[in-house]
């Protein structure tokens, strides 16, 4: 096995892992990269039928994380203003996490807490109830951690059968 494309599928791997939580890096479609490097790196070992469930499994959530927020905000009953609310609030998080690593684990709740007020802000602007702002605020909130979760799963689940992978590879 080359160790550059052994080092390349790591840090595709754990960028994918960033990717998950964090918005503009795209979680699974790196995770996935790095099972396709290691396809190559290591012949034999991962299987095509590998490579065909997860890709479609990385197209899914990829999809679904671009719509899934949405939906949960039109579930809701919510304006386009929440879902626009979510997107700043979340890219909001970004622009403010160098601050927020500094106070080291408050840095993640910035990242989930401010989506939801975004949500929450936004939507009462449009329908100037404190009620049906929460409602949609909480919706959108789920749609983004349904949506987190998922990119997580499928990354270590990824991982996971990567790992297995070159665990026989390096003792055949």
């Amino acid at each position: 096995m080359d160790p550059l494309l052994l080092i390349v599928a790591i840090v595709l791997a754990l960028m994918g892992f960033a990717g998950a939580v964090m918005p503009g890096i795209p979680g699974p479609p790196l995770n996935y990269g790095a099972l396709v490097v290691l396809y190559f790196a290591m012949p034999g070992e991962i299987g095509i039928a590998a490579l065909i469930v997860f890709g479609a499994l990385t197209l899914l959530l990829t999809i679904l994380d671009y719509t899934a927020p949405a939906f949960m905000t039109k579930l809701g009953g919510g304006s386009k203003r929440a879902a626009w609310g979510a997107t700043l609030g979340l890219l909001a998080s970004v622009l403010f996490l160098p601050a927020f690593v500094a106070l080291g684990p408050i840095s993640l709740p910035g990242i989930i807490v401010f989506p939801f007020l975004g949500a929450l802000l936004l939507e009462y602007t449009a329908s100037h109830s404190v009620g049906k702002a929460l409602n949609v605020a909480m919706l959108t909130f789920l749609g983004f951690l349904l949506t987190t979760g998922g990119k997580l799963l499928l990354g270590f689940v990824i991982s996971g059968y990567m790992l297995i992978a070159s665990l026989h590879y390096a003792l055949t």
